[in-house]
């Protein structure tokens, strides 16, 4: 961080307790060095998934088959990066270098979620991706827009959960569309249903017991929700929506099962963890798409 900007003043007991008051944080000197390494971590993480998101959406808005479904899917990658913008900025604010974060780092720097370093093949995974992942993103979102105690995040991510509530519909609107059109759409459409399905489960990351950085987020206040309970939260509202389509999920409802579901895809997560850091297929790709857009990114200008 760079000597002219605040220093954290508070110890992480004295920040988790004033926190638990209901207190709001609204500088840097508010924080301890420990709230202030988790805020900017979990900032990242969602900073850098908007902004990968661009680059594996747009190619596929780029074809779809039809100009409302062009202009819509447009619609959803323009607001993802201005999305990335809004988090870079904040960032900013703590310390960080935005040209630096978006166009200086190597790509096992990067902390998106972990799908957004494969390609998506057409419309039909586009429109599940939009109702899987952008769903999983509100409610990880939804819940820090109301927990959070960064005030600038938490009032920056009111407008973005409205439009991330836009990519959701979006996605569900299509995903009828495309079930109820013809054998050949709906096959395409179960077949995306099945590749994303088990990057939906491990969006959210380990299970509890194998996490090591949730508690600290929850106690300074930073989300509320585990990623168990954001998990379980997302099955809730997938599941239901995929099997009132009549296509098949790897998951029954199940009152004894963890999360009310009994999912059969169950995620080694030392393996998981090993897959995400060596980084996913098209991360190559992705990366210089992103320096050839240097400056443009931001601008609507970004080459498929």
């Amino acid at each position: 961080m760079p000597e002219d900007l605040p220093t954290p003043q508070r110890t992480d007991d004295e920040v988790k307790e004033a926190v638990a008051r209901g207190e709001i944080i609204e500088s840097v000197e508010e924080m301890s060095p420990g709230y202030l390494k988790a805020l900017k971590r979990l900032m990242l993480v969602q900073a850098d998934t908007e902004l990968m998101s661009v680059l594996c959406y747009q190619p596929v808005a780029n074809t779809a088959p039809t100009l409302d479904m062009r202009i819509s899917a447009s619609a959803v990658v323009q607001d993802e990066a201005g999305h990335a913008n809004i988090m870079y900025r904040l960032l900013e604010d703590l310390g960080e270098d935005k040209d630096q974060l978006v166009y200086g780092r190597d790509k096992h720097e990067f902390k998106n979620m972990h799908f957004f370093d494969y390609r998506l093949h057409n419309w039909a995974e586009l429109a599940v991706a939009n109702a899987f992942f952008d769903r999983a993103g509100a409610v990880q979102l939804g819940d820090i827009s109301k927990h959070c105690s960064y005030g600038p995040w938490r009032r920056a991510l009111k407008k973005i959960d409205i439009e991330e509530k836009f990519h959701l519909r979006h996605g569900d609107l299509w995903m009828r569309r495309l079930a109820n059109g013809s054998e050949k759409t709906k096959s395409m459409l179960q077949d995306a249903v099945d590749r994303l399905w088990p990057h939906g489960v491990e969006w959210f990351g380990p299970e509890n017991r194998q996490s090591t950085h949730v508690q600290d987020i929850i106690d300074y206040g930073l989300r509320s929700m585990t990623n168990d309970e954001m998990r379980y939260e997302w099955y809730d509202q997938v599941i239901p929506r995929v099997k009132d389509l009549g296509l098949d999920i790897a998951a029954e409802p199940d009152e004894d099962a963890r999360g009310g579901y009994r999912v059969e895809y169950q995620p080694n997560w030392d393996e998981v963890i090993k897959r995400f850091k060596s980084r996913g297929p098209n991360i190559d790709e992705y990366m210089d798409l992103l320096k050839a857009s240097h400056g443009d990114i931001f601008n609507g200008k970004a080459r498929a």
